[in-house]
């Protein structure tokens, strides 16, 4: 074998390999969210986490426990580039999506348009395994970086913790094993 031939080949393999991952990465990184900010959909934002966890007789919802301003902090200086680029990406289609099917912003629909539009978005049916590769290449999917940060953000803030979870900020003696009451709520503190 010629040494000129396979070091050609080397290095035209590596020079396509290398030009093909920065080329898709090219492409994933620049979407439509890059001129966009996630402060500009803070109302919408609150008004998908007031539909995800609602204000009801007994407890506050996500929206008054400011749940939308952990999701943005979050968006902000905690996530990837491509999981922050699919979720404002996914705040677009929604908005495009409340105008198609309704004629109206998503803030402006009714509590049942809300409601049949996230679950439009829910992708829980999906085979998991292809989820998951899916998750890698492409980031996590908007609605699934939604419902975790809104859950997230509610049981950690005050009014979830406090009023949604048993809490007790003194906790009195030790028990190893306890009994749960019928519709006893679950402990915020370990």
């Amino acid at each position: 074998m010629n040494r000129r031939n396979a070091l050609r080949g080397i290095i035209g393999f590596t020079t396509v390999g290398f030009i093909t991952y920065h080329g898709v990465n090219y492409i994933f990184r620049n979407n439509l969210s890059e001129s966009k900010d996630i402060v500009e959909y803070s109302d919408l934002i609150a008004e998908l986490v007031e539909v995800i966890i609602p204000t009801t007789v007994t407890t506050l919802g996500a929206k008054n426990a400011q749940v939308h301003k952990f999701i943005i902090s979050y968006m902000k200086n905690c996530s990837s580039r491509k999981d922050n680029n699919n979720f404002i990406n996914g705040l677009i289609n929604l908005e495009k999506e409340s105008f198609r099917i309704f004629e109206k912003s998503f803030k402006d629909c009714t509590s049942q348009e809300k409601s049949s539009l996230i679950k439009e978005l829910d992708d829980s049916s999906r085979n998991h395994i292809i989820q998951k590769i899916s998750n890698k290449i492409r980031g996590r999917s908007f609605f699934d970086l939604l419902k975790s940060l809104t859950i997230e953000g509610y049981c950690t803030s005050r009014i979830g913790v406090t009023e949604f979870f048993s809490y007790q900020p003194i906790p009195g003696h030790y028990q190893a094993i306890t009994s749960y009451k019928s519709q006893q709520k679950a402990w915020a503190t370990k």
